[in-house]
């Protein structure tokens, strides 16, 4: 049985700005839908199905099909069925996946059991279940004894539909017109794979999530071969709370000092030996700590001082002839986000303000001042 699979990639979201392109470890999100497909499908097989543009070329550069969804059907107005219905109508398949990217914790064996559920055990669809336990309540109160408090896996499951892995045999979901058709086999699904993000918070939670776990947990598997490298020219990087821990440390006489990393150091050196101009602007005003840390690692130009960043970073532009996509900037704080914003690759560690992390291309997994910087060299500098 041919089988392929799509993936909804729409360009506008109301509640996540450009949803399907925000970034999880640096892999736009309908990116990590790709990769998990791709553990079991072969690229041709997987289509981006996009209104956007940018989101398809994307996916062309890295090897997946494409449909060009129309604009009638690139909004909120249309259903789950509809859009897979349309996505059926554009493959040439005796079986369809539709894997929705805000559910990016899909595993490879999640995948395998829907598809063996219509192809092996007769199924007309497969879609993905999570049970819970829940002390409920409702406008009257609590669903349990308050005076006899049960054991919570005493409780009864609720079985919740996961909204972002749907598998049917085409000839069936054409008949239907529904996604989870006929004889219908649930496929259960971890807590890390329920994540379905929705909103801001969903995101934050699923980048936190993203971040503690290992580059070859089954969960983020192959991804690296998604990672961002831009080729850039100058890298700007604010001090405290990137290079150090943001914390201000003084000794009984009133003397300031900072800890720096030993890795940023190195990392730091690789990049100016590689042809990078890497420069140092900070908003403290201890100069000649900066200034000799600077001097360490053979960076040039370290400007510290209370002047605004974007007057700084623009006199830089100017006198380096630089375009936008020349600069990559490491900020963590809202005194960067201006600077940021003439910058083509920014970037954050995770400890950063929400602020920061809501507008950078990529959020690192290292916090300021614990080699964050040297994460951002072997993830999407170093060759």
């Amino acid at each position: 049985m041919k089988i392929a699979a799509a993936i909804p990639a729409k360009g506008t979201s109301n509640r996540v700005p450009s949803k399907n392109m925000q970034q999880i470890l640096g892999v736009p999100l309908f990116l990590w839908a790709a990769n998990n497909l791709n553990r079991v499908l072969p690229k041709e097989d997987i289509y981006i199905d996009s209104d956007s543009d940018e989101t398809l070329a994307l996916a062309e550069k890295f090897g997946y099909q494409t449909i060009k969804r129309p604009s009638d059907l690139a909004t909120n107005a249309t259903d789950g069925n509809q859009l897979m219905l349309w996505q059926a109508s554009n493959l040439d398949a005796d079986i369809i996946i539709q894997h929705l990217p805000p559910m990016i914790f899909l595993k490879a064996e999640t995948i395998r059991k829907a598809l063996s559920a219509i192809r092996d055990d007769g199924y007309d669809s497969a879609f993905a279940i999570n049970e819970e336990a829940f002390y409920l309540w409702d406008e009257n109160g609590p669903r349990y004894d308050l005076k006899n408090i049960p054991n919570s896996f005493t409780l009864p499951k609720l079985r919740i539909e996961g909204m972002g892995f749907y598998a049917c045999r085409k000839e069936k979901l054409v008949e239907t017109g529904v996604r989870v058709c006929g004889r219908s086999a649930s496929i259960e699904i971890d807590a890390f794979e329920s994540v379905d993000i929705d909103n801001p918070i969903d995101l934050e939670m699923a980048r936190a999530i993203a971040g503690g776990l290992s580059r070859d947990s089954e969960y983020t598997a192959g991804l690296s071969q998604y990672f961002s490298r831009p080729n850039i020219k100058l890298l700007v990087l604010d001090v405290d709370g990137v290079m150090t821990d943001g914390g201000m440390y003084y000794t009984e006489s009133g003397d300031q000092f900072k800890k720096f990393d030993t890795k940023d150091g190195i990392a730091i050196k690789r990049m100016v030996e590689s042809g990078i101009e890497v420069r140092f602007l900070s908003s403290g005003t201890n100069v000649g700590l900066i200034k000799n840390r600077a001097e360490t690692l053979g960076v040039q130009v370290a400007h510290c001082g209370l002047e605004k960043k974007t007057e700084i970073l623009g006199r830089w532009i100017e006198e380096l002839r630089l375009k936008k996509e020349d600069i990559a900037y490491i900020g963590d704080d809202i005194n960067d986000l201006e600077a940021m914003e003439m910058s083509g690759f920014t970037v954050c560690p995770s400890d950063a303000v929400v602020e920061i992390k809501s507008s950078v291309n990529v959020v690192l997994t290292s916090e300021g001042g614990a080699s964050c910087v040297r994460e951002f060299w072997e993830t999407y500098i170093k060759e």
